[in-house]
């Protein structure tokens, strides 16, 4: 098993927005990408960072996710313009 991070920086009072969007369209999303086992949000109220950790079955299809769907994932959070993320 592989774990992936991911750090955002939010913008103010997103949060929610942040949550609502990871859990209705991003992880179906992930749901469907070979190899995705879980994902997990570290978050605490009323700050502006955040963290997820992605797991995967193994390192194979967590580096074709990163080379190919983690673009796509940015697209999605990019596109409602609530933060930044970096790995």
């Amino acid at each position: 098993m592989v774990a992936r991070k991911v750090a955002a920086c939010l913008k103010p009072n997103s949060l929610r927005e942040f949550t609502n969007l990871m859990e209705r369209e991003v992880l179906p999303w992930l749901r469907k990408q070979e190899g995705f086992l879980d994902l997990i949000i570290l978050a605490v109220p009323h700050c502006r960072e955040v963290a997820t950790i992605s797991f995967w079955d193994d390192k194979g299809n967590a580096q074709a996710y990163n080379s190919g769907g983690y673009p796509e994932a940015l697209k999605i959070l990019d596109n409602r313009q609530i933060g930044r993320a970096h790995v």
